[in-house]
């Protein structure tokens, strides 16, 4: 095409060199016609042979769209890389992990650089608006010889049946805690609350509804195996003087797995929200920036499962001695332009498969788990935001701690403290760009709550029925969104 071109203009300026201003004739003008003509002809088939034109560009995200509107994909990326210094003071060696003869060998201060998460999102929708998806490959931290560190988190199709209603099936966030389903990219503290990590089931696969009207949002979800952190394969291990409190039952992990690694004869999880002031938009991230409206949004949820028992693997692990559990959370966000208050509680009862001895003699069937937590921030400039945080809890772990010489160990108690800030380099408006950073102390030994990913380690109590010195753990990162 170009030479088609190339040779047209060389013959117009032959024309204009040999006739001057008397070269554009009217025989000439139609000639020159039907050079363009062929010309318009021969891109028109070009294009067709290469298929319909698509657009791309930028709109919030970089995106590729058909030209008929019937498809649409943005690409996202987020990054987060952080340095940590976890200060802890270990216990003595009889009081060290529970079930372990000695004391821990690894240092008092542990420090490093991590990319806490590293993720790629494609979504958008195909055939027309109503039909989304959502892909969402992420790269954690752990990585072994015959493993690699490469994983999916979102995996979904969802179809809009009618106005604010929406079927989603795939993998996901369970519809819970409201801290937990809002993105990492949107929250205020560097890291969600160890008061939600422990109690709240994160991803799985199933079947869920979402209905929002004006003011009310209900979402319910039925599906696979839902996560249990520090629930009943834990109090197993105790009892059998097996393994570290810290042991954890995380049926299904978040990621994809076959239907025969799925442990549950039911799995469900519904959650409810009233929107009393405010926006809905407003209500997508943990935060007031100055822009924002007075706000006040009500959330409640319920979840419950049961799980199938599983045949013995090893020793220490006979049984999975949990049979069922369920869960109840309410919480509650004010939000003033620029500030922001925000306040949950959760509330978790195990049920075991047989009743088991406790410290006193007695026999349990179960454990009565709780957490809370409140936190504020506020913006002290366009692009500058303090922010506080308190959590504790309660696992209700240590009457099952009956291994000989450790009656007074204490490792069921959360209580931390932790204070920050974030900035915007361009203003709170464009949250592609935050630097945050903060402190935290806790109060208590981090035994059944100690969290890797939060940078909160497994620390220790003395079998005195003291406790350490409280470990403290500082923070900084920064978070790149495109």
């Amino acid at each position: 095409m170009a030479e088609m071109e190339s040779r047209h203009q060389n013959e117009m300026a032959s024309l204009r060199a040999e006739y001057g201003d008397r070269w554009l004739t009217e025989q000439r003008a139609e000639e020159i016609r039907a050079l363009v003509r062929d010309v318009i002809s021969d891109a028109q088939a070009r294009t067709n042979l290469k298929g319909q034109a698509a657009t791309a560009g930028w709109d919030r995200h970089f995106f590729l769209a058909s030209e008929d509107g019937k498809f649409k994909m943005q690409i996202r990326a987020q990054i987060q890389a952080r340095w940590a210094l976890t200060d802890q003071n270990m216990g003595t060696a009889a009081g060290a992990a529970p079930g372990s003869p000695s004391e821990p060998t690894s240092s008092d201060n542990t420090w490093g650089f991590e990319f806490r998460r590293m993720k790629i999102d494609f979504s958008g929708y195909i055939i027309d608006p109503s039909w989304t998806y959502e892909l969402q490959p992420i790269w954690n931290r752990f990585q072994t010889a015959t493993a690699s560190n490469a994983a999916l988190e979102n995996i979904f199709i969802q179809k809009e049946l009618a106005e604010g209603l929406n079927v989603r099936i795939g993998q996901y966030k369970v519809p819970f805690n409201r801290e937990e389903f809002i993105t990492s990219t949107m929250q205020t503290v560097i890291e969600r609350s160890l008061a939600s990590e422990m109690l709240t089931p994160k991803f799985s696969q199933g079947l869920m509804a979402d209905w929002r009207t004006e003011h009310f949002r209900l979402r319910g979800f039925f599906g696979d195996a839902l996560r249990a952190n520090g629930s009943g394969v834990q109090v197993s291990r105790l009892a059998l003087n097996q393994g570290t409190a810290g042991a954890l039952a995380n049926y299904n992990g978040g990621f994809n797995q076959p239907i025969a690694s799925n442990p549950v004869n039911y799995a469900m999880s519904t959650r409810g929200e009233w929107r009393i002031a405010g926006n809905w938009s407003q209500f997508r991230d943990m935060m007031g920036t100055p822009d924002e409206d007075f706000g006040v949004l009500l959330g409640g949820a319920f979840m419950a499962q049961s799980l199938r028992q599983i045949p013995a693997t090893t020793a220490s692990n006979p049984i999975n001695p949990m049979k069922s559990m369920w869960a109840a959370t309410a919480d509650l966000m004010l939000e003033w332009p620029g500030f922001h208050i925000f306040a949950a509680g959760i509330y978790r009862r195990v049920n075991l498969v047989d009743s088991m001895m406790t410290r006193d003699g007695s026999i349990d069937d179960g454990m009565d788990q709780w957490s809370a937590m409140a936190e504020a921030g506020y913006f002290v400039s366009e692009d500058l935001e303090l922010y506080s945080r308190y959590e504790w809890g309660d696992s209700d772990s240590n009457k099952f701690r009956t291994f000989a010489g450790a009656t007074n160990a204490n490792g069921e108690q959360l209580s931390i403290l932790t204070v920050g800030l974030n900035w915007f380099p361009e203003g709170s408006k464009n949250r592609n760009l935050k630097w945050s950073a903060d402190v935290g102390f806790g109060f208590t030994p981090i035994v059944d709550w100690a969290n890797s990913g939060a940078d909160w380690m497994v620390d220790y109590t003395n079998n005195g029925g003291g406790s350490n010195d409280g470990q403290v753990v500082i923070r900084t990162q920064m978070q790149l969104l495109f």
